[in-house]
């Protein structure tokens, strides 16, 4: 895992103190190691944390006559099945790296190659044939790509602060990320929170030639009218594959020449991977780590103590109350370099102190897990609105509620309840919306934006960001229904710009923590 960073300037010669510069502002993702290449108007870079061949796999990667260069963030885990395809064709190594197979990857076949990975990335290539500046981002947008035009000139790095010992680049905050925020609790597509800096979307791959940038996506999650659903005898043969590929997954991410941790929830999700990952371990037992909050509401220790008990697991817990979210906050803001809605990265920021303090480098997650097998309550959420619009003046389908929310003790009082029932009535007709899954919180979301100040609202009442969302979503996406298009807009907003980053990526490479996502892996 790395920070890569690296600018094109087409009228003068690149600066290699303005890229070491730069590497320098990604330190925590990469503190083993630094390189660069620089050659005429480009300089391509690496902060690196030494994860795999952690000798011989020095970035950036630059073939012998130096005219393409190749630097990545994160892990390709089908990398040796792609690398011994390479060597039957007579590709000669001189290392073990993923880099390296990285470089011949493209040299053998160009960008085609991006659809062949299995992996977590951001990979940045420099080919001087072409004159050719390629940025790519995995499937789901794991690991983090920025860049910024200027003119004929670009600048790309992991992380947006990254971006600012060029001259010329200054920050300021975008106001349609505010609005999109409120709206859908992060950006969306290509947006960030400032004004001319543009991140590479999940599954895109952006090429920069001649001062031009073009938009490619290689890849989207499927609707599920688009695919071929699996056909097996009974329900035990579904959980049996289901079982098998999970476990697939998981030991294709513990790809590491270090030791592999595990976070541990308590819930189901970080449990089965945890236990996935100690019986692939054998005898000896896998760290895990937890939180355990002060506050009672959010505690949920009673539960990772009953899995650390059955499973025998090496345990930390990390115990936090209010002061330490409130000191550690500020630093939690400056990783995370978007607006916050809630301080939810802050323990998790945390955690992976801890984590590093231990000497682990590299940790599974069960992020993800939610997305892909529909397990928040907005999709149950949806079908309930869906089911109460059939009769909306039923006095007992809307008590379906109170079974859906059963652990909030709002909706255990009878008034408060009512109320919330309010809430939730409007948005129950069908008016054709094809949102309607998410009607509920993008009402809210609109709500809030009475909270801007004047200038903030009149720029809201001209944008539409419902629009702007449009333009990223799949084109069959109208032909799912309200739970297939509700789990396709979780992914895209959510889960990549948001629960990944926030919460994922900027929290753990904030110390120097590799996340990995089985739940996540595109084969799975």
């Amino acid at each position: 895992m790395c920070g890569i960073a690296g600018y094109i300037s087409h009228d003068a010669p690149a600066d290699g103190r303005i890229l070491q510069a730069m590497l320098s502002a990604l330190h925590h993702r990469g503190p083993d190691s630094c390189g660069g290449f620089v050659a005429g108007n480009v300089a391509i870079g690496t902060a690196r944390l030494s994860i795999v061949d952690l000798e011989g796999g020095v970035q950036p990667a630059v073939t012998d006559d130096r005219r393409v260069a190749v630097a990545f963030n994160g892990e390709i885990f089908n990398y040796r099945d792609l690398r011994a395809g390479l060597a039957a064709k007579g590709v000669a190594f001189k290392t073990n790296s993923e880099v390296e197979v990285l470089l011949h990857l493209y040299l053998d076949g160009g960008t085609d190659f991006f659809k062949r990975l299995n992996g977590q990335f951001a990979i940045a290539i420099w080919d001087g044939r072409t004159e050719r500046l390629i940025l790519c981002r995995d499937h789901v947008g794991i690991r983090p790509l920025f860049w910024h035009q200027q003119g004929k000139d670009i600048t790309f790095a992991s992380e947006i602060k990254a971006l600012l010992p060029r001259p010329g680049i200054q920050l300021r905050i975008n106001k349609e990320s505010l609005v999109q925020t409120f709206r859908f609790w992060t950006n969306v597509g290509e947006t960030t929170a400032f004004e001319g800096v543009k991140q590479v979307p999940p599954g895109h791959f952006l090429t920069f030639e001649k001062g031009k940038a073009s938009l490619v996506q290689y890849w989207k999650l499927p609707m599920p009218g688009s695919i071929k659903p699996i056909q097996l005898a009974d329900d035990e043969a579904y959980f049996e594959r289901f079982t098998e590929e999970l476990n697939a997954s998981v030991e294709r991410q513990r790809m590491a020449d270090v030791p592999v941790g595990s976070y541990l929830s308590g819930g189901i999700d970080s449990s089965v991977l945890a236990m996935s990952l100690q019986n692939m371990t054998g005898n000896e037992a896998i760290k895990t780590y937890s939180i355990a909050f002060q506050d009672k509401e959010y505690d949920e220790s009673e539960a990772q103590n009953v899995m650390v008990k059955h499973s025998g697991f090496d345990h930390t817990a990390v115990n936090i109350g209010a002061e330490d979210i409130g000191k550690i906050f500020p630093a939690v803001v400056w990783h995370a370099e978007t607006p916050l809605f809630r301080t939810a990265p802050a323990p998790l920021y945390l955690l992976s102190q801890r984590v590093r303090q231990d000497g682990i480098k590299v940790v599974m997650t069960g992020e993800g897990a939610d997305e892909m097998l529909l397990g928040y309550d907005l999709f149950r959420e949806a079908a309930i609105r869906r089911f109460w619009a059939r009769r909306p003046d039923s006095a007992w389908r809307p008590n379906l509620f109170r079974r859906l929310y059963h652990y909030l003790p709002q909706y255990r009082n009878s008034r408060y309840f009512n109320l919330l029932l309010d809430f939730y009535r409007p948005t129950l007709a069908d008016d054709g919306d094809p949102h309607y899954a998410m009607k509920v919180r993008w009402n809210n979301g609109k709500a809030l934006e009475m909270y801007f100040n004047a200038d903030m609202r009149d720029f809201a009442e001209t944008y539409d960001p419902v629009g702007t969302f449009n333009q990223w979503l799949p084109e069959d996406y109208e032909q799912g229904d309200d739970i297939d298009r509700a789990q396709c807009i979780e992914v895209q907003s959510l889960l990549s710009n948001y629960l990944l980053s926030s919460q994922g990526d900027r929290m753990s490479m904030a110390n120097s923590v590799e996340g990995r996502y089985p739940f996540l892996d595109h084969q799975f």
